[in-house]
Formats: structure tokens, sequence, C-alpha cells
């Protein structure tokens, strides 16, 4: 057994929390600014193969911790290297506020979010990068995490977030996402329209999805390399992007319905546009 339930600190860093004293210990100790609590099977799964995150600690009920095992021996990873606690679902449930956490919590760092300076920088070394998915002003951390979900599904991997209001990473975005996140690199936009301007010199074609576009999707269809923007659900895309967008499509959909989700809305656009050159 590489986990073991113990009531003290293990030289193997295993150990039970599930005492009301070390509940708060725990939660008094570790839940600072600088880290996240993730949870559900395929986040916290793909967050143990990503380089770049730091495992603070790593709850599991019983009911998934041979299934945990065979995930570490799969990828070659080491219980040692992991502080484990065997916990019940009741702790995890108070832990993650009644969210369905499917048996597994980590704690973890934040990802880093790299700048509109550090984009256009690696746009200019790597020439091979064709799709780029901005979202313009999406708040809502359920539609974030399926937008990003969607956009790894049709390889947009390379995403932008506007500096104002834009919610980037918490737990809800992680759960969403299935694991996607760990996949994507993000970037802010200190300055939208400054940015779209520049990837027009890239050779980008910013194409923005609105209900008053009047471009078709077939008339995409040659071009090489693509950045698609996204606005959020009411306010959609703010009028100054959309001036400056090469093109304005729209999702055509019947008349019985107003309107799509934003999330459903981009993995029909996203999905379009990657069947376009096939």
């Amino acid at each position: 057994m590489i986990i073991k339930k113990k009531r003290s600190r293990s030289k193997n860093k295993t150990q039970d929390i599930t005492s009301p004293r070390s509940n708060k210990s725990f939660l008094k100790n570790n839940t600072k600014d600088d880290k996240i609590i993730v949870f559900g099977r395929h986040s916290c799964f793909s967050i143990l193969l990503n380089k770049n995150r730091i495992i603070h600690q790593i709850f599991i009920t019983k009911n998934i911790e041979q299934n945990f095992e065979l995930f570490l021996s799969n990828n070659n990873l080491s219980s040692n290297k992991f502080k484990i606690n065997i916990v019940d679902n009741k702790y995890l449930d108070n832990l993650v506020n009644e969210n369905n956490h499917q048996g597994i919590v980590i704690i973890t760092n934040y990802l880093k979010i790299d700048s509109q300076f550090s984009l256009l920088k690696l746009l200019n070394k790597n020439q091979n990068i064709k799709n780029i998915l901005i979202l313009d002003q999406i708040t809502d951390p359920h539609n974030v995490g399926s937008i990003i979900r969607s956009a790894v599904a049709f390889d947009f991997k390379i995403i932008i977030f506007c500096s104002n209001n834009s919610i980037i990473e918490n737990s809800i975005i992680l759960k969403t996402s299935a694991g996607a996140f760990e996949k994507t690199s993000l970037f802010i936009a200190s300055n939208l329209n400054d940015l779209i301007s520049k990837l027009k010199k890239l050779d980008f074609w910013c194409i923005s999805f609105s209900g008053d576009g009047n471009n078709k999707l077939c008339d995409l269809d040659n071009l090489k390399k693509k950045a698609v923007i996204i606005g959020s659900e009411g306010r959609g895309i703010r009028k100054l992007v959309k001036q400056n967008s090469d093109f304005i499509c729209k999702i055509n959909i019947s008349s019985d319905v107003e309107s799509l989700n934003v999330s459903n809305a981009c993995a029909i656009a996203l999905y379009q546009l990657s069947n376009l050159n096939q």
C-alpha cells in the first residue's frame, strides 16, 4: 500500500486529518492567497503531471485509493514525493463547499499568467502557432472552464484574457475544464486593441463572433493563422474590438432560440473553424 492512514505525521508524509483539531489547523495554516484548492479526478490527475505545479497537499478518500495508486504507478510517480492524507467524504465536502470533489482534493500553487509582451515574443519566435483564442471580459467561471476545455479539444491552446474583470484561474474553472487548463498557455492583454493590431502584423486574422455578424465561416477557409475573439454573455464583444477585427461572424441558430450560452457558442465556433481546412 502506498498510502496508510495514521493519526500523526509520519516519514511517508501521510496523516489522518479527519479530527476537528486537525481540520482547524489545516484551514488556518494553508488557505493562503498563493495557494488554490483543486478538486475532481481529471483536474487533480492533470495537475500531478504538470511540472509547473507545486503540490502542497493531497487529500483522497478510501474509495479512490486504489485508482490513485494505479495512476501514480502508470505515470512513474512516487507517493513519497507528495504529502498524502486519507480523509472521509464529509471532510472533503467541507473543504470544497459541497462541490463534487469525486474523492480527491489537491492544494497547489497558481500558475503563472504571462504578459502581452511575452505572448508577442513567443509568436515571433514560434511561427508554427496557428490558433489563438481571446476571451473579452468573460467572467463566469463555469463558462471559462468549459471554453478552455473546448479550446484544447480543437487545438486553440494559446488563450488570452483581458486585464479588466477577467477571471483566469480558480477552483471552479479548473474543475470545469476537466484537466484541460494544464494543457494551455495563458496570457493577459493589458491593451486588447493594441494586441489585435500587433497580431495582424504577425499574419493573424482576427475573427470576432457576434450575433450581428455578417461574415460566413465558409469565407474563412484559406486563413492560416486565426485569432478568435469571444465576448461575454449580455455585453458581447466591445465595440472597438469588433471594429478592429478582420471578420465578424455569427452562428446561425433557430429563431426559436434567442441566443446560445457563450461556452456552447465558443465550442461550435472552434469546431467549425478547425474543420475548414480539412
